[in-house]
């Protein structure tokens, strides 16, 4: 065995963790300095870490368990009350970034029409570990409008997972709709068996003490099976299925007991990896003039398409100007699953590889820009009392 990724780990935990706290006195959430940190030991810049399949795996644990720790979180009550403000925002959310998408391609860029399709496809999907992360960070996950932004990314993912999976024939996946809409189908009704009867049993199992203390240890067990089953059987991407289950372990008694103990697993090792390996994923070298401009006009358009619908979207609904423009803004970053998504492009030969690098950057500025914009619109004054 190769030791040298211990060296690499090393590596990244300092620098995201020294960046991180860089940032984070600069009054910018620490995902930043991860995502910097990410990008300076890639091959950018020292070309120190390569992203290989480890640090793939590892970073898709990361974001698993953000994500878990990002539905633990979540107050089933607030997204009750923006449910229906949540799924609008999501579906135009969604709409606009595609017909965009497609626009820049077709029109302006003169690709094909699959692979202009494909382009406005990895416009609609929102980076809920990111936003979520970030929500989190500046002490207003459960507000009104950080509710809104969570709800409407997790439903925007998966109308974007359902939208790409509709293209999955296109794409060389033997995939027919009648097969999405009963995996969706299906999904749902696991779901609502799981919020169901899932929390009783848990709490009931939690009056034996060794079981007490056991129940980070079945969280952790129940986040990669249900993960797993969101993704293989019901074809709806594994993040959301860790999500599902911190929602259902939101109702466990002790469920602050289970945060507290996975977040260290999370916040010291594999978050750090996940937010760096978005910055190791792209080559700056290869630009050229037209390239830039290319990625330009990708990147205004990833921002203001999803800027623009959910804030029009939002005001319509009865949000004041104020958290319409934070939901707006919340909804910009792509992330993991744009990268899912472009890599499912690159191994279905879809994708060329001209348009990689400008994609990840694009999902790199928006994953930065995000946090950034997040940071001044919910001023100290705006804050909760209570962090």
């Amino acid at each position: 065995m190769d030791p040298n990724f211990l060296i690499e780990l090393c590596l990244i935990l300092v620098l995201t963790k020294l960046l991180g706290s860089i940032t984070s006195k600069l009054k910018i959430t620490n995902v930043v300095g991860a995502l910097i940190a990410g990008i300076i030991l890639g091959p950018s810049v020292l070309k120190i870490v390569s992203y290989t399949g480890f640090w793939e795996y590892a970073a898709h644990i990361g974001v698993i368990l953000l994500m878990f720790n990002a539905g633990l979180e979540t107050d089933l009550d607030h997204i009750k009350k923006v449910g229906l403000s949540s799924f609008l925002i999501a579906l135009m959310g969604v709409i606009l970034p595609l017909i965009v998408g497609f626009s820049i391609g077709f029109f302006i860029m003169d690709l094909p029409y699959l692979d202009s399709i494909f382009l406005g496809i990895i416009f609609t999907p929102t980076s809920v570990s990111i936003t979520s992360q970030t929500l989190k960070d500046l002490g207003v996950f459960s507000s009104k409008s950080g509710s809104a932004i969570m709800g409407s990314a997790v439903i925007d993912d998966i109308l974007g997972v359902f939208i790409l999976t509709l293209f999955g024939g296109a794409l060389g996946q033997d995939v027919k709709i009648q097969d999405v809409l009963i995996g969706l189908s299906l999904f749902f009704v696991f779901a609502f068996l799981l919020m169901k009867f899932l929390p009783p049993f848990l709490n009931n199992l939690s009056i034996d003490k060794n079981h007490k203390h056991r129940m980070p240890l079945y969280a952790l067990i129940l986040c990669f099976a249900i993960s797993f089953i969101s993704e293989d059987l019901f074809h709806v991407t594994s993040i959301i299925g860790a999500y599902l289950t911190g929602v259902v372990f939101s109702k466990y008694i002790f469920h602050h007991t289970v945060y507290k103990q996975l977040n260290y697993l999370s916040y010291f090792i594999f978050s750090p990896i996940f937010f760096a390996s978005i910055g190791m994923q792209t080559t700056l070298s290869s630009f050229n003039k037209s390239v830039i401009v290319f990625t330009i006009i990708l990147f205004i358009g990833a921002l203001l398409s999803k800027f623009v619908a959910c804030f029009i979207t939002s005001k319509t609904l009865g949000f004041n100007f104020k958290d319409s423009s934070r939901i707006g803004v919340g909804m910009i970053s792509r992330g993991e699953v744009a990268l899912i998504i472009i890599n499912i492009g690159i191994s279905s030969g879809i994708l060329k590889e001209s348009l990689v690098s400008p994609l990840i950057i694009v999902v790199i500025l928006t994953t930065i820009v995000t946090p950034i914009l997040l940071s001044s619109l919910y001023k100290k004054q705006d804050l909760p009392n209570s962090i």
